[in-house]
């Protein structure tokens, strides 16, 4: 995988407000918004950092962690406080009020409460219904101001947010300024399980940490929760928001499947910031979370990670593929492809099969 090979680089962390052309300076009220859902370690990382590098795209990383990496003093993607971040401290001037620790720990608490990955179906029915609570309508609200502030802050025409989480995807059907695309990222479950299994050392803050590993049948259990709930978000959406992307198939062929996504969103001109059909070039970012990649900079090979095939413990590979064998089998053309299908947007490849 292209996040976690062993190769070194090096680069500055100083970065700068991301510069866009006065002529693409968004007009429309509406902010378009690039979710990303799926599992961990799906390899959303590299492909957010891959679209902030392209004009007109603001990459702000696993947004739903604001609240709390700025409770946990953690770093953005530029190695800075968020405080001294020259993008966040805009962004959030005047947004939380004084004391913005203390609002932090308001916001994480109220976040917990009404979200959640089974709560996705419920949210949909209520969207649906047009019966959302006061409290998830606050959320929203916080949510659709934050996503226009920084809009009004980076110029961008397209906002990525790799939170991953599907219930935060489905919310943004509710929000009457946001225009929301869908990317599902989806990779084999035994990859994703040995690579959570795995203690990756994160540079996200002042003293050294890591990103702690997850038991097996946990991630097993991520696996199925996250995108079947990412199939419910696509299907209550018309097929032209949203692209089901394979780990393996973006691999392959990376600068096709980012041209996709940029037509997909309306910004089928775009540069793309590759070398070659398997090397990006990247600069820096201003990501609020993210896998401890979000760091990489300068050339950065795009290749499959399947050291899982070899270094996985047969016993780890059984109980994954035991656990998620149904779930396994409807995305396998997803899951084994590496050709950029044409189907990737159809009703059975694209929003998924009723399960």
């Amino acid at each position: 995988m292209p996040s976690e090979t062993s190769d070194t680089y090096e680069g500055e962390m100083e970065q700068t407000l991301p510069q866009h052309s006065a002529s693409s300076r968004p007009r429309d009220t509406r902010v378009k918004v690039l979710y990303i859902m799926g599992a961990p370690r799906c390899g959303s990382t590299v492909l957010d950092n891959i679209l902030n590098e392209i004009d007109g795209f603001f990459s702000a990383g696993e947004l739903r962690f604001l609240w709390q990496r700025l409770h946990q003093e953690r770093f953005c993607g530029c190695g800075k406080a968020f405080g001294d971040c020259e993008v966040w401290s805009r962004v959030l001037e005047g947004l939380a009020g004084d004391g913005v620790d203390l609002s932090a720990s308001k916001l994480m608490s109220r976040q917990k409460a009404i979200s959640g990955t089974w709560r996705t179906w419920q949210l949909l029915h209520q969207i649906r219904k047009g019966d959302v609570s006061p409290e998830i309508q606050a959320h929203g609200q916080l949510t659709s101001t934050l996503y226009q502030k920084i809009r009004a802050v980076t110029g961008a025409r397209v906002i990525v947010d790799s939170s991953k989480r599907p219930w935060d995807a489905a919310l943004l059907g509710s929000l009457t300024d946001v225009s929301p695309f869908f990317i599902h990222f989806i990779r084999d479950p035994r990859a994703m399980a040995f690579s959570q299994s795995k203690v990756k050392a994160n540079p996200d803050r002042g003293q050294p940490g890591v990103m702690a590993p997850t038991a097996i049948s946990s991630s097993a259990l991520q696996w199925i929760r996250r995108n079947l709930s990412a199939d419910a978000v696509r299907r209550a959406h018309p097929d032209d928001r949203s692209m089901v992307i394979g780990y393996q198939e973006f691999c392959s062929k990376p600068r096709d499947i980012v041209e996709e996504i940029t037509a997909l969103v309306g910004e089928a001109e775009s540069k793309l910031p590759f070398s070659d059909d398997h090397t990006v070039n990247l600069g820096g970012n201003h990501t609020v979370s993210g896998n401890p990649d979000r760091y990489r900079r300068g050339p950065v090979p795009i290749r499959e990670d399947n050291r899982w095939k070899d270094q996985m413990p047969g016993r780890d590979k059984t109980i994954v593929s035991l656990m998620t064998v149904p779930l396994m089998h409807h995305y396998s053309r997803v899951i084994q492809r590496t050709d950029t299908g044409s189907d990737r947007r159809s009703p059975t490849a694209a929003r998924g099969e009723s399960l």
